[in-house]
């Protein structure tokens, strides 16, 4: 059972949550999924129409943020402009936690940076997967299994993906020129 600062997440949803992440991650995954899309398969973010109906095309927001389009559905709010998932997979509570797992393995909670920047598991460190969890199939009893990875989603690179690494290499160079412009400060006012 999962319980989140929101609830507890609808019976499939939570499910799947406990079937393709590890344990550890279980509650963060429920309350990414929650602020995603409210745990809702129906939800859908659409900025196509903010850039002329296209996919990764680049608008500003209301604080003068750049921002790129996307097409994103489901309950983990997977962006079909940048990941080749069929939408009513992406709509699918296991089918896109499956997904959503292979995004996690890959990039941590970065795919989701706003709601796991509010959480403040933006930066955590990537769970190992564990065995897979004891089921009917699979009684104590059954002769060992060695501990693997399992097989996860092929996860295609993208905009969005690559758009965090922009902004912080952005951000890394932009403290690199503050820093060289202190210290070129500090060194002309010494001469002086």
């Amino acid at each position: 059972m999962i319980n989140t600062r929101y609830g507890r997440p609808p019976e499939a949803l939570e499910a799947s949550i406990e079937k393709h992440f590890p344990q550890s991650q279980w509650e963060n995954a429920a309350s990414v999924s929650f602020l995603e899309s409210s745990w809702r398969s129906e939800a859908t973010a659409d900025t196509r129409h903010l850039a002329g109906g296209e996919c990764g095309g680049w608008y500003t927001l209301a604080d003068g943020t750049p921002a790129q389009t996307e097409y994103s559905v489901g309950p983990w709010q997977i962006n079909l402009c940048v990941h080749g998932i069929p939408e009513d997979q992406a709509r699918d509570p296991d089918t896109a936690t499956a997904f959503a797992a292979g995004l996690y393995f890959a990039s941590g909670w970065r795919p989701w940076f706003l709601a796991s920047r509010s959480l403040g598991i933006l930066d955590d460190p990537i769970a190992e997967p564990g065995p897979p969890p004891e089921t009917p199939e699979t009684p104590s009893e059954a002769p060992e299994v060695p501990e693997e990875a399992p097989t996860l989603p092929q996860i295609p690179t993208g905009p969005i993906l690559l758009s965090v690494d922009r902004v912080s290499c952005q951000g890394a160079i932009l403290g690199l020129i503050l820093f060289a412009g202190g210290i070129l400060w500090t060194l002309s006012t010494l001469i002086t």
